[in-house]
Parts: structure tokens; sequence; C-alpha cells
């Protein structure tokens, strides 16, 4: 048994068991957002997201977030991939419904030269064309009244202050302790770990990552989303993985699939602890961090790739325990 096994061996019992206990005591998708959209919370991955034509076919009233799109190769009946890839991401961004989906359809073609014998047997060069479809989807990444409400919504544009004195009936803010010395320490070993990946999966929150001392709950938010591009439903280990390397839908009885199929139930345990920090308050970001700090990190280390490829996925620990 070489090192990666042993480490694996022993940490994921460990790792399994202490997640659970914390739990009972987030591939191809852009998101570009509204300016003056407001930042949601990200929805628990259960949350069933609904598909509409028109945003006045939704409870009102509705925010549009932002736009979702989606390139995949084929035509206008590859729309129900869309929708499935729609659907995992709208959750990260707070939205309870996507709106009016749509495909642009666009033929590439492209000439190779081939060699083929002609006359007498002699070897002739001619032109090849090939043509393949791709399709751009699009739609709305929306919230509406249906989504549970959400008082840690941060508006992208500033109110301007007015004269008027506070109104009595809005209850005032919850106002967080000092984080404590050990909280800040925790906050930052996650954030530096996080940090190494700000060119690619937590490219979003690299500025507030690099803070000097960065917010908890922007840190465990930029966690969710990680968790969701690399063991979410449709992220690198459930979904590229399986399907682009692998080739488990049509060899699902390989070895590799077979060992992969098996922690469904290892990847379950982190889509709970992704729908913990989506519904965690803001106030208690600093002691869920303190008291998971090396369960996230020791997810960092296990399952993320250096990069979102076949040799990435060969360097995970993960892989080198299970797959190879």
């Amino acid at each position: 048994m070489d090192a990666a096994e042993q480490f694996l061996g022993f940490s994921r019992h460990v790792l399994l068991a202490a997640l659970i206990g914390a739990l009972v005591g987030c591939g191809g998708v852009d998101f570009a957002r509204e300016p003056t959209a407001p930042v949601f919370k990200a929805l628990p991955y259960t949350w069933k997201v609904t598909v509409a034509a028109r945003v006045q076919d939704l409870p009102q009233p509705v925010e549009v977030v932002g736009t979702l799109s989606y390139v995949e190769k084929g035509g206008l009946e590859e729309k129900p991939e869309a929708e499935k890839a729609f659907r995992g991401v709208a959750l990260r961004y707070g939205c309870d419904a996507i709106v009016g989906i749509a495909g642009q359809v666009r033929e590439i073609r492209s000439t190779k030269q081939v060699r083929e014998v002609g006359v007498g047997g002699a070897s002739v060069v001619k032109q090849k064309e090939s043509v393949t479809t791709e399709t751009t989807w699009s739609a709305q990444c929306v919230r509406s009244a249906a989504a549970p409400a959400d008082a840690t919504a941060q508006p992208r544009v500033a109110a301007k202050p007015t004269a008027s004195a506070p109104d009595p009936a809005v209850a005032p803010a919850v106002v967080a302790d000092p984080p404590t010395s050990e909280q800040i320490k925790a906050t930052k070993v996650v954030a530096d770990k996080l940090l190494a990946y700000r060119d690619s999966y937590t490219h979003e929150w690299r500025n507030k990552l690099a803070e000097a001392k960065p917010e908890p709950m922007d840190v465990l938010e930029a966690m969710a989303e990680l968790m969701f591009q690399i063991t979410g439903p449709t992220g690198f280990w459930r979904k590229t993985v399986p399907v682009q390397w692998l080739g488990c839908p049509t060899d699902p009885t390989s070895a590799p699939c077979t060992k992969l199929n098996a922690a469904s139930e290892e990847f379950r345990i982190w889509d709970q602890m992704q729908a913990a920090i989506a519904a965690l308050p803001r106030e208690e970001a600093g002691r869920f961090l303190t008291r998971n700090q090396r369960r996230l990190t020791d997810y960092v280390d296990t399952y993320v790739p250096v990069t979102a490829s076949q040799p990435g996925m060969q360097g995970t620990l993960f892989y080198q325990a299970n797959l190879q």
C-alpha cells in the first residue's frame, strides 16, 4: 500500500464520520451578472429549479440576477442537456428559476488533406471538407418570490443616504462578535489554500481571498463554489471524469467506473457540506471555519486537480488511491 492509499484509507472514514457529525450539529457554463443585481447566497443543491418561458410566468416580484450561456456540440435537439447544465449552475448564484432557454446554431466547416489510392495505384492527396454543428445556449438566471428570503443579499449599487428617521418596524441587523484570533487564522489558512486556484476555480473570488484578513463568509462561499465544480452533481468527478476520460457511458462496469460510482456516497457528503454553507448565517462563518478547517483543506488536497485535465486528474490523491 503506497502513501496515497494509506492517507485515503485512513482519512476517508475519519472524514466522512466527522462531516456527518458536523453537518447534523456547488464545467462549461458562463455567468454574466446584471450590473445592479444583488449578490445572493447559493441555494441548496436539493432545491428544484423552475424552468419558465417568460419572467411573467413566475411568482412575482422577480429579480434577474444574470445571464447563463453554454456551448454544446450538436443542434437544438441538445436542449435537455443545456437545461440540465443551467439548473446546476443557477443554484450557485441564488437563482431558483431559469427563463427563456434559447439556442443559436452554427455550422463549423473545416478542411483537411487525406491521402487516397488513385487510378493505377498511385497515391493521391485530396481535400476533404467536414461540417460539425454547435449551439450556443443562453437563459436568464432569476430569483423569484418563491425563493427563500435572503437577509444577507448584498446590493451591487449602494443606496443613497436619506435624511428620514429609521423605520421602527425594521428589525435591527444582527451584529456578529469580532472574530477571534483562532477564527482569523483558520479563515486565512483556507483562503490561502483556495487562492492557489485563483486563475481557475476560484477566479471570481480571487480579490477577496487575497485580502490580509478575508471575510469568513467570502471564504466559505468560494469553498462552496469550488465543491460544486469538483464533486458537485455536474462537476469534475461526477461528470467530466466518467464521461470524457473513463468512458463510463459506454463501459459502466469497468473497474475505474465501478470504483468511481462507489464514491457517490462520499460525494453526497460534500454536497451536504455545500448545502450547510449555503444555509449558514454570516455571523456563524468564523466558527464554522474554525471547526472545519482541516476537513476543508483536506478536501482541496484530495480532490482538486491542478488543472481540469486528464494529467490533472491523475495527479490527485483521490485518483491515485482509487482509480489507477
